[in-house]
């Protein structure tokens, strides 16, 4: 899983939540990000911060979905750059 994946899939999630904030996320975005998550999760085993971030489920809004795909894409881009500290 790349920080470049995570970055589009955020920016995708942007133009939508711009127009629809308070509406629910639709079945596909939540299955493309809890893959982006599960791949991230499997390459960087060691991360505590990211393997704390929950798979989304449920009835999630466009609102909270951009909260946490960006907080995957922040902790991408701090795997890449090395070692972090994070609160979730």
């Amino acid at each position: 899983m790349s920080y470049s994946l995570a970055k589009q899939f955020y920016t995708d999630i942007d133009k939508v939540a711009q127009k629809q904030a308070g509406q629910f996320v639709d079945a596909a975005h939540i299955t493309i990000f809890n893959a982006l998550l599960t791949e991230a999760k499997s390459k960087h085993p060691n991360d505590t911060v990211l393997q704390a971030l929950p798979q989304a489920e449920g009835d999630v809004r466009y609102s909270d979905m951009l909260a946490r795909a960006g907080l995957l894409m922040q902790i991408l881009k701090d795997v890449d750059a090395g070692p972090h500290l994070g609160i979730l």
